[in-house]
């Protein structure tokens, strides 16, 4: 949706559904089994989810709120609750000639309960490549790379990076790899018929 001078407003919404289940297969500690709250036989739940998003484009500022777990699920045989997460992120492209742009961006994140903060800064080449990286505090970094270009009545978009851990957590892990591929389907309304009469042709 258009609003005001040169802004566009999109919106999104996800439904679907949570499942969750609890095995056999795991070996209780001293005084665990006599835990109510941890089920002694296999246990399996499902509930009703939703996600809604908002974002806000203009020709370089762009701003997006989303917000997941809406419905509040409760796995109640697992005792699990669902609980919703925030998210908001603002960016603004800068343009620094005719081949290249500075893209900072700033997500933050919540359960309304602790916050996380993830900085990044990426450079664009052409409106096709793109190289970068995102730092997410006290946590980790991640270095990317990708591209995007239009294919038919759309465009496609592939990207990889790496997550590097910084808290005390590279002790057990190595990192993470993330390799994403999506096509984005132009859906514009085709152009209406326009009929012209002039009376030279009777």
């Amino acid at each position: 949706l258009r609003v005001g001078s040169g802004m566009k407003l999109a919106m999104g919404v996800a439904l679907g559904v949570y499942n969750s289940k609890l095995g056999t297969d795991w070996v209780a500690r001293d005084g665990v089994d006599n835990d109510p709250s941890i089920p002694l036989s296999g246990k399996s739940n499902t509930a009703f989810d939703a996600s809604f998003g908002l974002a806000l484009r203009g020709e370089q500022l762009y701003v997006g709120l989303s917000v997941t777990h809406l419905a509040g699920g409760k796995l109640k045989d697992l005792n699990v609750d669902l609980t919703q997460h925030l998210f908001l992120e603002a960016g603004y492209d800068f343009i620094l000639g005719d081949a290249f742009k500075l893209i900072p961006n700033v997500l933050i994140k919540s359960d309304l309960v602790t916050m996380q903060y993830d900085a990044n800064l990426m450079v664009m080449w052409n409106n096709v490549v793109w190289l970068g990286a995102s730092y997410r505090f006290e946590d980790a970094v991640s270095p990317m790379v990708g591209f995007q270009m239009p294919i038919g009545k759309g465009e496609i978009r592939a990207g990889y990076s790496y997550d590097v851990t910084l808290s005390d957590l590279n002790n057990y892990s190595n990192g993470t790899h993330e390799i994403f591929v999506n096509y984005n389907l132009s859906l514009g309304k085709p152009l209406s018929k326009t009929k012209y009469k002039n009376v030279r042709f009777l």
